[in-house]
């Protein structure tokens, strides 16, 4: 979509993002150094989120297609169903480690 748009792919954004990453892996490994209980819960937490963020955005172009050629001829419905499902899949996992995760550290 963003070589139809004719945006190019942006090496500062890929570098920004891998160093969130890396950030993001640091801050879990601190708040839970030994058991891993509340790393694997956080993690699963921001799986959730982009999950979510990401079923957000489809609904965000799906409505602005309509006045934008560039991101007509995708099927938006199509991958909004697909998030629900990921989001479906792993949101009894995510409930499984809360549970580990906040009785453990109460």
């Amino acid at each position: 979509m963003m070589g139809r748009a004719g945006l190019a792919l942006s090496t500062s954004r890929r570098i920004a993002g891998w160093i969130g990453e890396k950030a993001a892996e640091l801050k879990t490994y601190v708040d839970d150094p030994f058991s891993g209980v509340l790393r694997t819960f956080e993690q699963i937490e921001v799986v959730a989120v982009g999950i979510d963020g990401k079923r957000a955005l489809w609904a965000a172009l799906a409505g602005a297609a309509a006045g934008i050629p560039e991101l007509q001829g995708v099927d938006y419905s199509r991958l909004i169903a697909r998030a629900n499902q990921q989001r479906q899949a792993i949101e009894e996992r995510r409930l499984q480690w809360a549970i580990a995760a906040l009785t453990k550290q109460a």
